[in-house]
């Protein structure tokens, strides 16, 4: 019944926008559960999750104009967070002339409630492709969802049976004690955190006076009657009452719990209550589930259906009054759902879009476990028809159709959905047969098929093709099924005469029966996955989350149900048969065998179980959520870590070297472990995992020798290193020659496993426990405790060990951070909307200096970013990654900026740049006006300078986001940063004058690690000698240059910094370094002698070099030593010149002819 919609009426207008990289998800999530992937369980966070889905700029900026230009003016859109959606108010009238459609109200048969929709409605071209749909519009009658055990009695009460023990009773019930003897289950022993089960009600409530009694009589070993699950109110979800269960309305509860806990016990279970009493009967709740799991899912693709899910607030008597719950219930690892709906009674967009929900939940690592449905190859409709199939010229919902009619959501290839079974000749020993209980209103039979809307996923093509080649039914067409769809179920188990307590009448009370269906087989199936879990946690590995893929490679894992069938729509239905079939999938489980396969499988260290929702330990100013992807492998995408594994990782890690080597034990800030490596995404986790555990992080350089390696060993004490996997060689021989065993040496790799296991293999060091670390808050205790030594030689001397402690580097996060932060809060005050950008820096750097350190495991976390790990710095990988990361943050060395500025290879590589900076060593205004030009967005002077040592943990001057600078400054001193500049007499020099920078900050070391005398030297009445000279003109710094590499010509000083920075700008100069050569007649006297690598052999001479400089700096600064036409200019690590290489090489060719 339908009448014309007034016009006034407002509606809530929700348009979907059409997601990124739908077409891909197959393919991703084959990538983490193909138990072949190299990068199998490496599951996506949230974060990662959305990113990759979401709708391009270009989809929301295209509907938001044509939203516009048609009238709904911009201040009127709300649009989500994730881009999903956009939402906005109208009246009938204008959402008529939008959508050229027309309004009708709807009355439903059935309810006789009402809703406003339309029949079709039309978009302009120029944004369909970017809409998915719109609604409020087509409108569909109401249905009610259907549990799949609800006609599934058997048999009982059974009130002369006491305390069911042992195998004696299996022919007429199943107990835990037959579950156990057929499947080969375990008693189980362990709850690790996290890792309840969860089971999702709708229509059905537990009632936990039943559950009591079940607990006492019918578990083995014995349950404590007091156990109950954690309640998940979703939407208005409610517990049991005695009004209820009287009312028939516990049994399927009462069926998934008792199976449930008498499994898994003591793993505990959480409860998933969805809607209120009152509006529970839509069919579409499976949505408010999907909902209150995923905030972002209430408004994907426009959200829930007015006319399909329930609507909150509910204004029905006794309805739930709350919003819609979006978002904010725990995610358990393993899902078990009793409940299914048909797939021809829904539209194909609906389903489609929940599927896409699945597929999410399947690449964060949650398996989810279905009931295949209880009516063979037809479906259920209202709970009234026990055989209703679909037309088969349409395709809709029929009492008398022909055709097979799928469930949903099981057609969904997401989805693992379980089968029915029962014993063959009634004995425990004799194996399984398809169910069937085709007597009287209460029959039931295995529910399979094919979908008719999805495609048959990869990982199972194999097994499905080789079944309709040899054992479907050759009379069978496309009439009757879709040959190429989705087929189901994927395996089965138990599904009759499961043993269950539930009470019917209350003088009586609690009583035994005998429950099946499908509703029996879920969570059987789903409980043996959640025991697997925990063994796999039990070894340091994460949950299996998808399972399916591993279900189809290896059919060894279940025993091959081939008796029975599952008929319907007027057929004998399909056969059971050898292999998997559209009855029983699989087979049903062998436990012994599935644990074989699933812990065998070679999954790293993963993340803390996404379940866990306990609050985080962290900073709550550090912006980096726990779904935040942290870190990333630019040559490997998928492998990636958040901020939970993160934490995991470094618990673990923490554990292990506590446990194995004792680092920690005898207190803090003792045991120094000495780390060499490239970049990687797991050295994060090395870095904090040696500090949670109370050691003291010794950066190596990647460069180093054996000798040199060595040597730092012996300085800092070390007993352990860890190295990555490029150096194993170095490392072995080092701890050769410094007598400790190979033991010591700890090989971190990243890719393609995660580990952290000892060069001889005899120890793991990542624990399958954790070791939780305490905050530190006394003031003393983090300005005294060392947590990381930074070497640094100078120019000459041995090593010098730079001490840092958690005072320093966490004033440095902070105070680094600062300026951004201060920026954006004016912004806000302004009334000014702050740019949605995400923080994504490029680890080219090493980080065993103080900008790789600093810059990639510490500041972008705590500003909310990610870093994506080159393993080391290359050209043409840097430009590659820049572009295929959209990077946003760049931090590099002069050298590279130089490189930059002179290459026809960058074109628009920093497109997303918001924000670059350099340091390590002075840059002159002309080149960073030259650098950043090739920089693009048309920011004038956007790199800003820096300056710093590793004495300071990095930086203590930078440019305030917001501003800039051109001439070649170092940018403004930072908060709690106090310099002063004096001469050779510790005396202050006059502005404009050159004097040494003395700086004293709580960012300033405490001196050199077991070197009292370097300390001491270091420091001048509480301030810190930097060695750089610097001057201050119109109210800024600048670096001249450092004080040892200055050059005496007469007196005179002068800076090799500022001839190079000269002969950068030289066009035909690619590189070039000054050093000094000792006079012939006058040692006293540095002659500057140039080394220059020219863009081209002989693209320059040395006269015209000469003359560059001659034209442009003071007779006393010319280039008297000479040049030399180098291949290359030899730095170290970080980019800097190796000026000892070059003047040993100068010294060399003391044959040149100088001239006074």
């Amino acid at each position: 019944m339908a009448s014309q919609a007034e016009r006034s009426t407002v509606l809530p207008v929700r348009i979907g926008l059409k997601q990124r990289n739908l077409e891909h998800g197959h393919k991703y999530v084959e990538d983490v559960a193909d138990p072949k992937s190299p990068n199998f369980g490496k599951h996506w966070s949230a974060e990662k999750v959305a990113n990759a889905f979401m709708p391009t700029q270009e989809t929301s900026d295209k509907v938001t104009n044509w939203l516009v230009a048609s009238g709904i003016s911009a201040d009127r859109l709300s649009h989500s967070v994730g881009r999903n959606w956009i939402e906005f108010s109208a009246t009938i009238d204008e959402t008529e002339r939008l959508l050229k459609t027309q309004y009708h109200v709807y009355q439903q048969k059935e309810t006789n409630g009402y809703r406003i929709a339309c029949d079709s409605y039309s978009l302009p071209q120029s944004v369909r492709e970017h809409v998915d749909f719109v609604m409020p519009t087509v409108q569909l009658d109401g249905l009610k969802p259907v549990s799949q055990a609800s006609p599934a009695l058997q048999g009982g009460p059974f009130n002369n049976i006491t305390g069911l023990t042992g195998l004696d009773h299996c022919n007429q019930l199943i107990t835990i004690d037959c579950l156990r003897a057929i499947y080969g289950i375990p008693v189980a022993s362990t709850n690790h955190s996290g890792n309840q089960l969860g089971i999702a009600e709708w229509a059905d409530y537990l009632y936990l006076p039943d559950l009591k009694v079940f607990f006492e009589n019918f578990t083995s070993p014995k349950i404590p009657s007091d156990v109950k699950p954690d309640f998940i109110s979703i939407d208005g979800g409610k517990m049991s009452n005695l009004s209820l269960a009287l009312a028939g309305e516990v049994v399927e509860s009462a069926l998934d719990f008792q199976t449930s806990y008498s499994i898994i016990y003591p793993q505990g279970i959480r409860l998933y209550q969805n809607g209120d009493s009152i509006n529970v009967d839509s069919v579409g709740t499976f949505n408010i589930f999907l909902d209150a799991l995923d905030g972002s899912y209430c408004s994907y693709e426009g959200g829930d259906q007015p006319y399909v899910d329930p609507a909150y607030p509910d204004p029905n008597e006794g309805g739930y009054t709350g919003p819609l719950q979006c978002g904010g219930a725990p995610i358990s690892n393993v899902f078990s759902v009793s409940y299914g709906q048909i797939e021809g009674a829904l539209p194909r967009f609906y389903q489609e879009r929940q599927c896409h929900e699945w597929m999410k939940l399947a690449l964060q690592g949650v398996s989810v476990i279905y009931a295949s449905g209880d009516s063979g190859v037809a479906n259920r409709y209202n709970s009234g028809y026990n055989n209703t199939c679909l037309n088969a010229d349409l395709g809709y919902v029929d009492q008398f159709g022909t055709k097979f009619s799928p469930s949903f959501p099981v057609n969904c290839p997401y989805i693992t959905a379980v089968g029915a079974t029962t014993l063959l000749n009634s004995s425990i020993y004799g194996g399984e047969q398809a169910v069937a209980a085709p007597n009287g209103p209460l029959s039931f039979y295995s529910g399979g098929g094919f979908s008719d809307i999805f495609e048959r996923p990869s990982w199972q093509s194999d097994a499905v093709q080789n079944y309709l080649t040899k054992y479907s039914p050759k009379n069978y067409t496309d009439v009757q099924f879709n040959h190429s769809g989705r087929a189901f179920p994927d395996v089965s188990a138990l599904g009759l005469n499961l043993a269950t307590v539930f009470t019917s009448n209350a003088s009586i009370g609690s009583q035994i029966y005998g429950v099946g269906g499908t509703s029996a087989s879920a969570p059987i199936f789903a409980s043996i996955v959640t025991l697997l879990n925990e063994e796999r946690l039990g070894q340091g590995k994460g949950p299996i989350g998808f399972l399916n893929p591993t279900i189809y490679a290896h059919p060894e894992m279940f025993y091959d149900v081939t008796v029975g069938g599952n008929p319907g729509c007027g057929t004998q239905g399909f056969p059971a048969a050898p292999g998997w079939d559209p009855v029983t999938g699989m087979g049903t489980p062998i436990y012994p065998k599935m644990k074989e396969v699933f812990c065998g499988l070679p999954q790293p260290i993963w993340d803390e179980p996404a379940s866990n929702n306990a609050a985080s330990p962290d900073s709550e100013h550090c912006l980096a959520q726990d779904d935040t992807t942290v870190h990333q492998e630019a040559a490997n995408p998928s492998n990636t870590v958040n901020k939970r594994q993160l934490r995991e990782l470094v618990q673990r890690i923490a554990q292990g070297l506590r446990t194995n080597y004792g680092v920690g034990a005898k207190g803090p800030n003792k045991d120094v472990v000495t780390v060499i490596s490239y970049g990687q995404v797991l050295v994060p986790a090395a870095f904090f995992g040696v500090v949670a555990a109370g050691g003291v992080y010794s950066a190596a350089s990647p460069s180093s020798t054996v000798a040199e390696l060595a040597r730092q060993v012996k300085i800092g004490d070390s007993r352990l290193l860890i190295c990555g996997k490029e150096h194993e060689e170095v490392a072995a021989k080092a701890v050769k020659e410094c007598e400790l065993p190979l033991s010591s040496v700890l090989l971190l790799e990243s890719s393609p496993k995660w580990k952290l296991r000892s060069l001889d293999g005899s120890i793991d060091a990542v624990s399958g426990s954790r070791l939780s670390w305490q905050k530190i808050t006394d003031r003393r205790a983090l300005k005294d405790s060392l947590i990381t030594i930074l070497w640094s030689s100078g120019t000459t001397g041995l090593p010098k060990g730079v001490m840092l402690s958690h005072e320093n580097l966490v004033a440095e996060t902070y105070i680094t951070a600062l300026s951004g932060r201060q920026w954006a809060a004016k912004e806000i005050e302004k009334g000014n909307e702050l740019p949605a950008v995400q923080y994504r820096t490029l680890g080219h750097l090493p980080i065993s200096h103080i900008a790789g350190l600093f810059g990639y495991l510490l500041a972008p976390m705590y500003s909310g970013g990610s870093v994506v790990w080159m393993r080391r710095y290359n050209w043409e990988d840097m430009l590659k990654y820049l572009k295929q990361y959209e990077i946003t943050a760049f931090y590099t060395v002069p050298s590279i900026f130089l490189r930059i500025s002179k290459s026809p290879e960058v074109t628009d590589h920093f497109k997303h740049l918001v924000g670059a900076s350099t340091g390590a060593a002075p840059m002159d205004g002309k080149l960073q006006m030259a650098a950043n030009a090739k920089l693009g967005s048309g920011r004038d002077a956007m790199i800003g300078q820096t300056w710093g040592l590793s004495e300071t943990t990095g930086a203590i001057t930078m440019m305030p986001k917001g501003e800039s600078d051109t001439t070649g400054s170092i940018s403004p001193i930072l908060p709690s940063v106090e310099l002063c500049m004096v001469d050779d007499d510790f005396k202050d020099v006059e502005p404009g004058q050159e004097g040494e920078l003395l700086v004293r900050s709580p960012l300033v070391t405490n001196g050199y690690y077991n070197n009292p005398q370097a300390t001491n030297d270091a420091f001048h009445d509480g301030w810190f000698c930097t060695g750089d000279i610097g001057s201050l003109r119109d109210g800024k710094f600048y670096i001249v240059d450092r004080k040892k590499e200055l050059l005496k010509y007469k007196g005179l000083q002068v800076a090799p910094a500022e001839i190079e920075n000269l002969l950068f700008t030289h066009p035909q100069i690619k590189e070039a370094a000054v050093v000094g050569v000792p006079a012939p007649d006058d040692p006293g006297t540095d002659l500057p002698r140039a080394y220059v690598v020219p863009v081209a052999p002989g693209a320059v001479s040395e006269e015209n070099v000469k003359a560059w400089v001659a034209d442009r700096l003071a007779p006393y600064k010319q280039l008297r030593g000479g040049v030399a036409f180098v291949d290359e200019i030899p730095k170290n690590a970080i980019g800097k010149f190796l000026r000892r290489e070059l003047r040993d090489r100068a010294k060399r060719e003391m044959g040149i002819k100088a001239k006074l």
